[in-house]
């Protein structure tokens, strides 16, 4: 079996990492996710964000914070598999590298099921000052709305011989609703 937690390690700010690190928490983490998914992996833990993630497709999202939450997976197959990272400036890209005797290819959809819209509320102004130092006016934006969905993910197998395509439930996830606060 194989967890992230496990493998990435201890994320002390002295080997440069950042607490909170979007990159190393979420992005990678959905990232590996997905191509899990892809490579028929057996997910065995997973984390989705809280609210609709706006880096990748609701669905498809996964959050690994060590001491909390992580991202396991088992090979199932009958052959080795092999994770290959890469980080660069076009972003993260995971690859699980194995025997494919499959005759089938695979794919990912997601549908969203339900959308709980966001209200807009007038809010004081917080006491604490914008990140440029400011202190809030009427009318400001002290927190963007976020939707909540729900949204049901699918793996789609398509055969190679004769093109018919089957849908697997993955799983179906809620996102919270995050309101809009305006100061007023």
């Amino acid at each position: 079996s194989f967890s992230f937690n496990d493998a990435l390690g201890s994320r002390d700010p002295g080997d440069g990492y950042a607490p909170g690190d979007g990159e190393i928490d979420g992005y990678m983490p959905s990232a590996l996710y997905q191509a899990a998914l892809l490579a028929e992996l057996t997910v065995t833990q997973r984390t989705a964000h809280t609210c609709a993630p706006t880096f990748t497709q609701p669905g498809l999202d996964a959050v690994a914070n060590l001491g909390s939450t992580d991202l396991c997976l088992r090979n199932d197959s009958a052959y080795p598999v092999r994770i290959l990272v890469k980080a660069g400036s076009q972003g993260i890209t995971v690859t699980v590298q194995g025997t494919d005797k499959r005759g089938y290819t695979t794919s990912l959809d997601c549908q969203t099921t339900h959308i709980d819209k966001y209200a807009t509320l007038l809010v004081p102004a917080p006491n604490e000052p914008k990140e440029d130092g400011t202190p809030y006016v009427s009318g400001d934006v002290v927190r963007e709305g976020i939707n909540g969905l729900t949204v049901e993910s699918q793996l789609l197998r398509q055969d190679k011989a004769t093109g018919q395509l089957s849908r697997i439930l993955i799983a179906t996830q809620e996102y919270t609703r995050q309101d809009k606060y305006i100061v007023q």
